[in-house]
């Protein structure tokens, strides 16, 4: 992952020590989780997404507190969404077309700007997505029916990213993996 502050007094540095260079994603047909390698205060972050029960989960490493959020709720007002068949990147050697999304956050004002890249060889179940807002990703499922590969976020104006897979191994995941670990406050954020 790469990571750029649009923000004045924010450096490279900071961004990666919060949010760390790399994410690992782990899919199963209605759920899903991404780690990253943060080095912050609070360590590393994991969040699980529960698409049967609309839940979603941020957890991390150093923190008796664990926060979740509600994912069927619109996140703010969609400004833009296009699907771009001109707008092609080449990931892990294929050519992958995109879908941009434009929306500002109702809670924070925030605006993110983001492009994202899909195969449509990793499907996805668009059905198990149709109420996952957050992020409004049940539109970008819903039109590319797939894991996107390449992202390229703005958010706004604290950072731009680029986030892009650099394999996909197809393999059993553990339950375990979608679980929240016990003795923490879970804290709503809605």
């Amino acid at each position: 992952m790469e990571i750029t502050p649009t923000m004045e007094n924010l450096t490279q540095e900071m961004l990666k020590k919060e949010i760390g260079d790399t994410i690992i994603g782990y899919v199963r047909e209605r759920k899903y989780a991404m780690t990253n390698n943060a080095k912050g205060d609070l360590g590393a972050m994991k969040m699980i997404f529960l698409l049967d029960e609309n839940i979603m989960y941020i957890e991390y490493e150093k923190s008796d507190t664990i926060r979740m959020s509600r994912i069927d709720k619109i996140p703010g007002e969609l400004l833009k969404m296009e699907e771009n068949n001109d707008d092609v990147k080449n990931v892990l050697g294929d050519k992958c077309s995109s879908i941009r999304l434009e929306y500002k956050d109702s809670r924070y004002g925030l605006e993110t700007r983001s492009t994202h890249y899909f195969n449509p060889k990793y499907r996805l179940n668009k059905e198990a997505y149709q109420n996952h807002k957050y992020g409004y990703w049940n539109l970008f499922v819903d039109k590319s029916g797939s894991i996107s590969v390449r992202n390229e976020d703005n958010l706004y104006p604290i950072y731009k990213s680029v986030m892009e897979a650099f394999s996909i191994e197809e393999k059993e995941v553990s339950d375990e993996l979608f679980k929240i670990s016990e003795g923490k406050v879970i804290k709503s954020m809605d």
